[in-house]
């Protein structure tokens, strides 16, 4: 894959210069991020998300392209993601190669009764490489459920008084011959806005995903609670990173973010790194991290209590992701 392949794509959806540009500058970096490392990913793949919203409008970027009145809102999002290429190389990655990238706000641009004020969005895809960028409006409540294998980017900008619920299933490639990722950041720049999100991996064979878990707490009164729980079999491979910041002005905020991953097999592997960073001390704020194997004597007592050994470790597994 090279700068050819960028150029193709942009051309085929018809992409205005700036993109394009924004396009080959993420691939610059992705050349220099991946150096020397193998990299299985195809972005030959064109599988897209699908969305199934209630309360809530799904519109592509390109949607907002051709629209005059909306097309500077989309550039400027876009411009100033948080997911700039320079994050990771998995942001890189997504950036150039992108096949879709989609925009969710309320249906009614946020003037409903009150009692109206939510929505609900189901997300399935099974390979693919999407941006998406999620706008609840004011005192919305908005539940997300996210079924995703591929390489996708979820950024999240809660506004006051809303709250945003992120339920996320992380499944390695069908095939196993191509890496999965999954970046997640939620932006609380709002008074007392929240953000609640349970992330589960589930690898088996060669599989090999990549979490990234972010929150940037911006306003006083804010609360975010996130939990990944992985389960990784075989030789599979899950690695978790995640930052929680508080801001300085980020006063009486309230957070918590744990990423937990048991390894069922002994060629099974994984990396847990959830990490916070408080700018001022008038806060609440906890992180945990575990990696590890089933404890032998959890089997040996439920064996003993008349289960055979496969029947006590889809016990424990289950009492695992119960915890979420």
């Amino acid at each position: 894959m090279d700068d050819k392949d960028i150029i193709s794509l942009s051309k085929e959806l018809n992409e205005p210069k700036w993109l394009l540009q924004e396009r080959l500058k993420s691939y610059k970096v992705f050349t220099v991020l991946s150096a020397g490392k193998p990299q299985s990913e195809s972005p030959a793949t064109s599988a897209k998300i699908s969305a199934k919203c209630v309360g809530i409008r799904k519109d592509s970027l390109h949607d907002f392209l051709e629209d005059k009145n909306r097309k500077d809102i989309a550039k400027n999002i876009f411009m100033n993601r948080y997911f700039q290429p320079e994050h990771s190389i998995q942001a890189a990655f997504a950036n150039a190669f992108f096949n879709e990238c989609n925009f969710f706000g309320s249906e009614d641009g946020g003037k409903a009764g009150k009692e109206e004020r939510k929505g609900k969005i189901e997300l399935r895809s099974n390979g693919g490489i999407s941006l998406n960028f999620f706008m609840p409006p004011e005192s919305y409540s908005l539940e997300i459920s996210s079924t995703c294998s591929g390489s996708h980017l979820f950024e999240h900008y809660i506004s006051e008084s809303s709250s945003c619920t992120f339920n996320s299933s992380i499944l390695g490639s069908p095939s196993g011959d191509s890496n999965s990722s999954s970046e997640v950041c939620a932006l609380l720049f709002g008074k007392k806005a929240s953000y609640r999100e349970t992330s589960l991996i589930s690898l088996s064979s060669s599989q090999q995903a990549y979490a990234g878990r972010y929150c940037i707490h911006i306003s006083p009164e804010t609360i975010s609670n996130i939990s990944v729980r992985g389960v990784v079999r075989d030789s599979a491979k899950a690695t978790v990173d995640g930052l929680v910041k508080i801001e300085k002005g980020a006063v009486e905020s309230d957070s918590n973010i744990s990423a937990h991953v048991l390894l069922l097999d002994a060629g099974a592997r994984a990396r847990a790194d959830p990490k916070m960073e408080i700018l001022n001390n008038d806060v609440s704020a906890k992180h945990s991290a575990s990696v590890g194997e089933i404890d032998s004597e959890h089997i040996f007592y439920l064996m003993s209590r008349g289960m055979g050994e496969k029947e006590a470790k889809e016990t424990i597994v289950e009492g695992f992701l119960g915890k979420l």
